[in-house]
């Protein structure tokens, strides 16, 4: 074999080698982008399920993203608008009008004639009150205020109430549900500082055997016992007005009563100086009477002396005319 051949023959083998690695480049670059073909397949195969999700949400306790949102909208939809920490800025003690900063959102969005539901900020627990249901009478979006009168005629407690509240208030569109799970969670202590006292227990047996508690509608109990309350204050009004009518009545009576008396009084006084009169003039009466019968008696005495002295003069008159008869008859022989 001659030189040249080794020579061809080498630079065969030298270029074999370098196929060879050449080749198991191009293997592991083939298996490379198959590899990651594969991956891209796969991951091409997870994207709808990833779009979807990105979409709707993943699946999370309690139920899908998509799910939640729609409970929450659901519980957002019931709940109605909220504007927290508004405060009071000026009440009028009489009609209860009350004119109120409201800071968040700005613009709040509060609406001429809105009916919205008071209720202090501080909650139950804090001694947070409900303050009562107001209708929106004035809005000022630039200035962040609201004035709101009260729906429902309000008693002087509610009026006090109303004044001695500083805020921050929370109004509410709507008014607050009773649900089941409203008070899930909560301890009896816990239950109790927050619940009145016939309540509590109604609230633990809730679910328990058998025992289910009856949900209140508070918007129909608020105007059922407004309309009670304002049929009480009606009869208690009448009640008053027949009171002071009897009063007026009664005080009348007591005139009448006193005038009477002072009439009574009058008459007995008037009653004892007539009698004091007819005392008097029945002593003038028998002191005359018996004077007239003391005259009488002298009258009679008299007559009998004027009888006696009208027979003696009878007698002297005619024992005269007897002397002048007698005379006559001398004078006449």
């Amino acid at each position: 074999m001659s030189i040249w051949n080794k020579v061809f023959i080498g630079l065969i083998i030298v270029a074999s080698l370098g196929l060879f690695y050449v080749s198991m480049q191009a293997l592991k670059t083939h298996k490379y982008w198959r590899t990651s073909a594969n991956a891209h397949e796969l991951r091409l195969a997870e994207l709808p399920k990833e779009i979807e999700n990105l979409k709707y949400g993943t699946e999370v306790a309690g139920g899908s993203l998509q799910a939640l949102r729609i409970e929450l909208y659901k519980e957002l939809i019931d709940r109605g608008r909220v504007w927290y920490n508004a405060m009071p800025q000026q009440v009028n003690p009489q009609t209860g009008e009350v004119r109120v900063g409201i800071e968040k959102p700005a613009p709040h969005g509060i609406k001429l004639k809105t009916v919205l539901y008071v209720f202090e900020a501080t909650g139950p627990k804090a001694g947070g009150r409900f303050l009562g249901e107001f209708r929106v009478k004035e809005v000022a979006e630039k200035t962040a205020l609201a004035v709101l009168e009260p729906s429902m005629t309000m008693v002087p407690e509610e009026l006090q109430r109303l004044q001695e509240s500083k805020g921050p208030w929370t109004l509410r569109e709507l008014m607050t549900n009773d649900t089941h799970e409203v008070f899930a969670g909560l301890t009896e202590q816990q239950l109790k500082e927050i619940l009145p006292a016939g309540a509590v227990e109604e609230v633990l047996n809730d679910g328990k055997n058998g025992k289910v508690r009856q949900l209140r509608d508070f918007l129909v109990l608020l105007k059922q016992f407004d309309r009670q309350r304002t049929a009480l204050m009606e009869k208690h009004q009448t009640a008053l007005r027949h009171k002071q009518d009897v009063e007026a009545a009664v005080a009348d009576a007591k005139k009448q009563v006193q005038f009477r008396q002072d009439e009574l009084a009058a008459l007995k006084t008037e009653e004892a100086d007539m009698n004091r009169q007819r005392d008097a003039a029945l002593a003038h009466e028998k002191a005359l009477i018996e004077q007239l019968e003391s005259q009488k008696t002298k009258i009679a005495k008299l007559i009998d002396e004027s009888r006696a002295v009208a027979d003696e003069i009878a007698k002297a008159q005619f024992h005269a005319l007897e002397v002048v008869d007698r005379r006559a008859a001398v004078a006449s022989q």
